[in-house]
């Protein structure tokens, strides 16, 4: 775990944001020094549960949140400044939008640009093309059921896009 991921939430245009920070269960010491430091951060709360997979996890931070739209950052995954406050635009000019989420730039050892696409059911039937990090509503989350506690070996998000869209969601990417 690394503060540079709550560092870009708190660099956001929208300065009304929650930032929960879930920790399942670590046993890391670096991961609890920086846990450590990023507690002492006012507009952060740091949650702390038995290790129980990420997609409790998830639910735990959005259970806990206040807000209409929620964005889940994983602790390697960094946001640009403006992409709360363009996710949330675009959701608010179309309402048919249920999530909005971006391209994504690697970085590390590898620094290509996966260009993800507006979600398409036929194709997310076979294929991921949305971001874990995609701006949903709070409600979208409720009626969907959460993200399934089951799903500990990976592709929570995308079946959580794919429950999305059985309520009729559609998703947007932004370039």
């Amino acid at each position: 775990f690394r503060s540079e991921a709550v560092t870009s939430a708190l660099n956001q245009t929208v300065r009304s944001l929650e930032i929960i920070v879930v920790d399942d269960g670590s046993t890391d010491p670096e991961t609890h020094n920086v846990l450590l430091q990023v507690e002492q951060i006012p507009r952060v709360r740091v949650v702390r549960q038995n290790n129980s997979g990420l997609p409790s996890a998830r639910n735990a931070g959005i259970a806990l949140a206040q807000g209409e739209y929620i964005c889940c950052l994983d602790a390697d995954d960094i946001l640009e400044p403006t992409y709360i406050e363009l996710a949330i635009a675009t959701m608010e000019v179309d309402r048919t939008i249920g999530f909005a989420y971006s391209w994504v730039q690697l970085f590390g050892d590898e620094t290509t640009t996966w260009r993800t696409r507006d979600f398409d059911l036929r194709e997310a039937m076979t294929d991921n093309h949305t971001s874990v990090a995609a701006v949903f509503r709070r409600d979208d989350w409720i009626a969907a059921g959460g993200y399934r506690p089951s799903m500990r070996d990976g592709y929570e998000d995308w079946e959580f896009w794919l429950r999305l869209a059985a309520l009729g969601r559609r998703g947007r990417v932004l370039r």
